[in-house]
């Protein structure tokens, strides 16, 4: 009889071990799942940049997060630089830009890194030079006045140009502008040529402003990139991962409805709707991370560490992150 209630005590000991034990590994395991998602997700975009401007009016990220109580915040920007500077601040989580700033961020050491591409095409940037110019080819860019933003993706495209025309930086005189102000400043014969991404380069010759005479081809690739602080990515890798599947399927829901996005764009952009649908087909759906993608940006890296824009070597390999592009399953085999 003793034997059997010390059994039955032994047994009822074990069981209460077990449950304390299932219930504090059920009390971490929620623990870990809370510290995994942030309050807020700080999503910096450029104006008139489509896939964010999409992304925002649809409220697709709202979408995607509203079961784990997250809000969603954008921030808007006029170019990449100041998106950099939001980044060594902490107050930006993810990025749309283009590579010539965070290139140049990684390079001055800002904790961030490349977590996916958008293939912006040859055509997505270009030279646009004023009517009232007497330029012709790329040799005659000596001398004049180029409205550009310095140290953005067109800085580096002038560089290239002035390579095949045999020019160095000093032959031109560069004039920062903000992409919205080129336009105006080709109709105010403020410059006598600008270097601009889209839709800024067709706004300029449908207000017959000025001509394109080279768009990227041949000469440069634009490739859009996603970004996202280290701090953020390494925190929430999970969220980071589905960011990328959200960004992924916006991209695709724009090219597979054109028409509709360029409505939705072309208030903030101001520009024309059927100019709109006509530069979306110049790119590439969907997210990549393509060896072509690291070509780009190991050109820039040459590019920013000849200029003396960054003063260490910066091995490509050090600028992007496939893990979470690979856990979104975009990733080929």
């Amino acid at each position: 009889m003793k034997k059997i209630i010390g059994l039955v005590l032994l047994t009822m000991i074990l069981v209460s071990f077990l449950v304390a034990c299932e219930a504090k590994i059920d009390s971490t395991t929620s623990k870990k799942s809370e510290i995994k998602k942030p309050e807020v997700i700080r999503i910096a975009r450029l104006n008139a940049e489509a896939i964010n401007l999409v992304a925002k009016e649809k409220k697709v990220f709202e979408k995607e997060f509203e079961k784990d109580g997250i809000k969603i915040e954008y921030l808007t920007f006029d170019s990449g630089s100041p998106i950099v500077e939001g980044f060594i601040a902490g107050k930006i989580d993810i990025s749309l830009t283009g590579d010539q700033p965070i290139l140049t961020g990684i390079g001055k050491g800002v904790p961030i890194s490349i977590v996916g591409a958008f293939d912006g095409g040859e055509k997505n940037q270009g030279l646009v030079v004023s009517g009232r110019s007497n330029i012709k080819n790329l040799k005659d860019l000596k001398d004049k006045k180029i409205g550009l933003g310095i140290g953005t993706v067109n800085q580096h495209l002038l560089s290239i140009y002035l390579d095949k025309a045999g020019l160095k930086k000093n032959d031109v005189k560069m004039i920062n502008l903000k992409p919205g102000d080129s336009v105006n400043a080709l109709a105010t014969n403020g410059v006598d040529a600008i270097i601009s991404i889209e839709p800024f380069v067709s706004l300029a010759e449908a207000k017959k402003v000025g001509k394109l005479l080279f768009d990227g081809t041949g000469h440069k690739r634009s490739v859009i990139i996603l970004t996202a602080s280290n701090d953020f990515s390494k925190k929430y890798p999970e969220i980071t991962t589905r960011i990328l599947k959200v960004y992924n399927d916006t991209s695709i829901w724009i090219d597979e409805n054109k028409e509709e996005a360029a409505k939705i764009i072309a208030t903030e952009a101001k520009v024309p709707e059927e100019l709109l649908v006509k530069i979306s087909s110049n790119k590439k759906p969907g997210i990549s991370l393509s060896d072509d993608d690291i070509k780009e940006f190991n050109s820039t890296i040459n590019f920013l560490e000849q200029s003396k824009i960054i003063n260490k070597k910066l091995k490509v390999e050090s600028v992007y992150n496939k893990s979470f592009f690979k856990s979104a399953g975009l990733l080929d085999k």
